[in-house]
């Protein structure tokens, strides 16, 4: 998994702790659960929240990065 947030945070929720899975390989309700929980807990390193630009910014760069992970998959 290339997002090292995401990694850590499924790690201490437990998500990744019976098999290594990638992020890719989740089924869609799960991943929305999953991504639901991480950005409404997400907090920077001195324990603030993220500004709602930041949020999305992360959530585009995410949604581009599943994107091209789907494409890659149906070539």
């Amino acid at each position: 998994m290339k997002y090292r947030l995401l990694d850590r945070y499924f790690l201490t929720v437990g998500e990744n702790k019976r098999r290594n899975e990638e992020l890719e390989s989740y089924i869609v309700p799960r991943l929305n659960k999953a991504l639901l929980y991480f950005f409404a807990e997400l907090r920077k390193g001195n324990g603030k929240e993220y500004e709602p630009d930041s949020l999305r910014v992360m959530q585009a760069s995410l949604d581009r990065y599943l994107k091209g992970k789907i494409i890659q998959n149906l070539l």
